[in-house]
């Protein structure tokens, strides 16, 4: 007689350590959303609820990825924007109060 034994699935990542990084170092409006869902993981995987937990996971992903893009963008926008105005200051295109002194007259 064979011997029937069902394998336990593996539980999927949580993203917990993700999640609190993107959203103190990226954007944290999806930040919280990515936490709240791989806080869910491990209690939904513990509980038996091996679709929910697989589906936690993978918003909890979505939302870490998100949140670290809109992170980069957000960086690369200020690093730009920065740069045009030590760029601008360092040609004289902006007097002591950081705009452009044209003369108008």
């Amino acid at each position: 007689m064979e011997n029937l034994q069902q394998e336990k699935p593996v539980m999927p990542k949580t993203w917990v350590v993700q999640a609190f990084l993107v959203t103190f170092l990226c954007f944290w409006p999806t930040g919280i959303a990515a936490i709240i869902y791989a806080t869910k993981v491990e209690g939904y995987f513990l509980g038996g609820l091996y679709d929910k937990a697989a589906e936690a996971s993978a918003r909890a992903r979505k939302y870490v990825m998100i949140s670290f893009w809109i992170g980069i963008a957000v960086f690369a926008l200020v690093v730009t924007v920065y740069t045009i105005i030590i760029i601008a200051a360092l040609t004289g295109g902006l007097d002591s109060h950081g705009f452009y002194d044209y003369d108008f007259s």
